[in-house]
């Protein structure tokens, strides 16, 4: 291998220069930038041994650890993953921060009219310790980026390695040789040397590129953690989007197919929004209802009671006008208006509901109608109530009297059976004795308060039942309301005949409802009770 095959071709600024860099403008957020830099390939990077190539990726991909923050094209700022790892850990809401609150400024820049040495730029990032180097054109306008890592890129270390492979044999060469070389020890130095700074830059950004791919490791994790975060939001988002979409759909349908008319209006009455309903009350087509005055579909007579209640109103009002549809007949209508307010508090406009009362006034009159024809009818039912409690009191005041002299003369004909000798009996059509006289309970031998309850059945002799029992029937039947009949009965003294008067007694209907029996008194009792 000859020493010349071992020479480093030393690449250009331009072969360097990235020049497709993110950017993203200053009023953008935070989580925008994250969301680009996390979209983007993340190279791997491996420390290997000076034999070793590093392959750090195509120097045209976008970087992802870092993003330029412009103004057209006007570079104002530099966003990095340390940037976003401090912000992490300070908590600060992502979504609300913008580029421009949390880039870094002023940045370090190169001119490529400056110069276009290789080591000018690393020279540059060495002396402010950085690792991004932006590249500007004569009117300062952003061309693109430079970094250590495409600076590493540019140089082929196994080429550099070959240089000095190349001294060492050239330095093993004859002595003869090596006289033709001036100053060997010179050169036995340069090659040490180089060497030996070649392996400590290699070392230092070996070790800088691995803290810098940690860096970039833990930074992906967390731009993971966020991007995962961000898209369990936009989900959420986008859910609660479609939910309040759907809401104001829905309140949209029940505003324009509502029975009532609805109007939108401006703090003037101007009017903004008009449902179906109130087009129809008010006869024109919603689309041209917009912009109208609403006071033009109220009619000339109230218009003026209208103007004032809309100067002096309150939270909500209502009353009731007559409004004039275009080309048709008024008609009575109920309005009710509400305001509505901004943010502030500040009033933007009026929310009005319009209903057709023409229904309800007819209603109102049939029922004023309804309610005087009542009242007359009234008056004339209460002068027949009092004519007829007039006639009612007289009958009262009859009746009572009537029920005095019933009285009396129950009372004079308990009197009259009480006294008699004779036996007086009622029983029922079951024979159970509902009246006895005094006679009859001392014939029978029974105090009266127990006599009364007791079957007759039992006091007739028993050969004697079978024809009583007959006589019952035939005056049950009303063929016959009188029958005088002589059957034997056991009374305390004994079997005795008795000559009985079975007389009928009929209710309000003329039913059979009791059976009187009495004593007749004989001519031979007559005689005894002379003797007696």
């Amino acid at each position: 291998m000859r020493f010349n095959d071992h020479l480093i071709n030393i690449p250009s600024l331009n072969h360097v220069i990235n020049r497709s860099p993110l950017t993203i403008n200053s009023d953008s957020f935070v989580v925008e930038a994250i969301g680009l830099m996390s979209q983007e390939r993340c190279s791997n990077y491996a420390h290997t041994n000076l034999n070793s190539s590093l392959d750090l990726g195509d120097r045209s991909q976008p970087l992802t650890s870092c993003i330029l923050v412009l103004e057209g094209a006007k570079l104002l700022g530099i966003f990095t993953v340390k940037d976003v790892v401090k912000l992490l850990a300070s908590g600060v809401d992502l979504a609300t921060v913008t580029m421009a609150e949390v880039m870094t400024q002023p940045v370090v820049t190169l001119r490529q009219s400056d110069s276009n040495d290789i080591f000018i730029a690393l020279s540059l990032l060495r002396q402010h310790q950085t690792h991004y180097l932006p590249v500007l054109d004569d009117r300062g306008q952003l061309l693109g980026i430079i970094t250590e890592i495409s600076l590493l890129q540019a140089f082929d270390l196994i080429k550099m390695v070959g240089v000095i492979e190349g001294l060492q044999q050239y330095l093993q060469k004859s002595p003869d040789e090596s006289r033709r070389v001036n100053q060997p020890i010179e050169i036995e130095q340069v090659r040490s040397q180089t060497q030996n700074n070649l392996k400590l830059w290699v070392e230092a950004q070996s070790a800088e590129i691995m803290q810098v791919n940690h860096e970039l490791q833990v930074a992906l994790e967390e731009l993971q953690v966020v991007e995962e975060e961000l898209r369990e939001q936009n989900e959420e988002l986008a859910v609660a989007r479609e939910l309040v979409e759907l809401e104001r759909q829905r309140y949209q349908d029940l505003f324009e197919f509502a029975p009532d008319g609805y109007l939108v209006t401006d703090t003037a009455g101007v009017i903004q929004e008009a449902n179906r309903a109130a087009a129809t009350l008010l006869a024109v087509r919603q689309k041209y209802l917009v912009n109208k005055p609403l006071i033009l579909f109220i009619a000339p007579q109230d218009r003026q009671t209208f103007t004032t209640q809309l100067n002096n109103w309150q939270q909500v009002q209502e009353w009731e006008v007559y409004l004039k549809p275009r080309g048709g007949i008024n008609f009575p209508a109920s309005i009710r208006a509400a305001a509505m307010y901004d943010s502030q508090g500040k009033q933007v406009g009026w929310r009005w509901l319009l209903c057709d009362i023409s229904e309800r006034q007819q209603a109102k009159e049939v029922l004023r109608q309804a309610n005087e024809e009542l009242e007359q009818r009234v008056a004339e039912r209460t002068a027949e109530l009092v004519m007829s409690n007039v006639l009612l009191q007289q009958e009262i005041t009859e009746r009572q009297r009537v029920e005095v002299a019933l009285r009396q003369s129950e009372h004079l004909y308990r009197q009259l059976v009480e006294s008699q000798t004779d036996i007086i009996l009622r029983i029922d059509l079951q024979g159970q004795i509902t009246f006895a006289n005094v006679a009859a309970c001392q014939t029978f031998g029974w105090k009266q308060d127990e006599f009364c309850g007791q079957s007759f059945f039992p006091f007739i002799y028993p050969d004697d039942l079978p024809q009583a029992m007959e006589d019952m029937t035939i005056l049950e039947s009303s063929l016959h309301s009188l029958i005088n009949c002589e059957r034997r009965a056991l009374t305390a003294n004994g079997i005795r005949w008795f000559q009985w008067n079975a007389i009928a007694i009929h209710d309000d209907k003329g039913e059979v409802v009791e059976i009187d029996l009495s004593e007749i008194l004989t001519e031979e009792k007559k005689n005894d009770k002379m003797v007696n």
